[in-house]
C-alpha cells in the first residue's frame, strides 16, 4: 500500500498561503491548510469543495504556541511538502503599514515585533514538526526586500529587517535539517496582484506559488538553503 503524500501550509489565510494550498495539490495527495479561522476563508472552503477529501482545513494560528501544538498534533505522517510564511510582517492595518517606514516613524515595540515574529515562528514551527520532516521539501516565502545585495534605497526599515531575519532563520534551519535529507528554499514571490484589478505586469499569486513550489521540488539537495525565484533562478542574499 502506497504512502499518502501530505503537504502542510502554515498560513493559508494569506493570499500567498491560499495560492500555496492550490500549488501543493500538484505534489501531494492531501493538503493540511492551517489558518486562525478557516471557516471564514471563502477561497479555501470553495477549494475544499472542488477537491473533496484532499484539503483538510486546520483551525490553528501558527504564530501562537497553542496553534503550533494543534498543527503538530494534526500531522500524523511524514510531510512531503511544507509551505511556511506569506504573512505581512507588519500586520494587516494601515497604521501597521505606516510605522517604521521612515526614520521619523520609528517605533521600538512594533519594530521588534515585525522583525522577530516571522523568523521565530518559522523556527518554532520547524521544531514542533521536526519528527515529520524527514525527506520533506520546505518552501519559506521570503521577499526581495530582505536581500542585502538588492537594496539600493532607504526606508521600509522594519519590513526589510524582518525579511532579512526570516531569510537567516531559514538559511540556518536548512543546515539543521540537511542531515535528514530535507531540501529547503527561500522563495522570492516578487510583485504579485493583491486585487483582481491589479497591474497586468504583476503575476497572479497562484502563478507565483506554482512556480516557487515547482522550483523547490526540482531543487537538488546540494542547493538546500538557496534563495530562488519562481523560475528556479538563484537570487543574491
Amino acid at each position: 500500500m502506497s504512502t499518502i503524500r501530505t503537504a502542510l501550509v502554515l498560513e493559508a489565510h494569506t493570499p500567498l498561503g491560499l495560492a500555496g494550498v492550490r500549488a501543493a495539490l500538484a505534489h501531494a495527495d492531501q493538503v493540511l491548510a492551517a489558518a486562525p479561522d478557516p471557516a471564514r476563508l471563502l477561497g479555501l472552503t470553495d477549494l475544499a469543495r472542488e477537491q473533496p477529501g484532499r484539503i483538510v482545513p486546520l483551525t490553528a494560528d501558527v504564530r501562537t504556541p497553542a496553534g503550533r501544538a494543534a498543527i503538530s498534533a494534526a500531522v500524523t505522517a511524514p510531510l512531503t511538502l511544507l509551505i511556511a510564511g506569506g504573512a505581512d510582517p507588519h500586520g494587516p492595518s494601515l497604521a501597521d503599514q505606516q510605522i517604521n517606514r521612515t526614520l521619523a516613524d520609528l517605533d521600538a515595540t512594533r519594530f521588534a515585533a515585525s522583525v522577530s515574529t516571522g523568523a521565530f515562528t518559522l523556527l518554532a514551527a520547524a521544531a514542533a514538526l521536526k519528527p515529520h520532516l524527514g525527506r520533506a521539501r520546505i518552501l519559506v516565502v521570503g521577499d526581495w526586500r530582505g536581500s542585502l545585495a538588492d537594496r539600493r534605497d532607504g526606508g521600509d526599515h522594519a519590513i526589510a529587517c524582518a525579511f532579512a531575519a526570516l531569510h537567516m532563520g531559514a538559511r540556518t534551519l536548512a543546515w539543521d535539517l540537511e542531515p535528514h535529507d530535507v531540501v529547503l528554499a527561500v522563495g522570492n514571490p516578487g510583485l504579485y496582484r493583491t486585487a483582481l484589478h491589479g497591474p497586468e505586469f504583476q503575476q497572479h499569486p497562484e502563478d507565483v506559488m506554482a512556480g516557487l513550489v515547482g522550483a523547490l521540488m526540482a531543487l537538488p539537495i546540494e542547493r538546500t538553503g538557496a534563495f530562488i525565484d519562481a523560475h528556479g533562478k538563484e537570487r543574491a542574499w
